[in-house]
């Protein structure tokens, strides 16, 4: 028997330093990258925002996107304490986990990237996704 595809999950960028204590540790000196890896296998590098890229670049096929509300809304409500939940998404978080358990199904290999805007801190709502599948 051929084993299901395991979903990808990561986050949207990696340095927030309010995330020490939840990913990476008090140390003074953090290797942001270095300890986020052992965490997640794998990350949403911020490139469109800074440059586009050249129109023969690789482009992801049929993306599903699920979008948040809005972002100063949320920003408002955790002051860029990015180490909590302020705005639990139950409904949309088994929505999502019963998309990914159907594209496991179906052997499609899975890339998910969470940012902290959807539900206030993305790698609480990364937990939230895996206690589902």
């Amino acid at each position: 028997m051929i084993a299901k595809p395991s979903p990808h999950i990561g986050t949207c960028s990696w340095k927030y330093d309010s995330w020490r204590g939840l990913i990476y540790s008090d140390a003074k000196e953090i290797n942001y990258l270095r300890e986020y890896s052992r965490r997640f296998s794998t990350v949403e590098v911020d490139q469109w925002f800074w440059s586009l890229f050249a129109g023969d670049k690789a482009v992801l096929p049929n993306p599903i996107r699920l979008h948040g509300g809005d972002r100063k809304e949320i920003e408002d409500r955790t002051g860029n304490d990015w180490s909590r939940i302020v705005e639990p998404k139950d409904h949309d978080l088994q929505s999502l986990a019963g998309m990914i358990v159907d594209l496991r199904d179906r052997n499609v290999e899975t890339f998910l990237y969470v940012n902290n805007h959807f539900e206030g801190s993305a790698p609480r709502t990364i937990a939230r996704i895996q206690s589902l599948l």
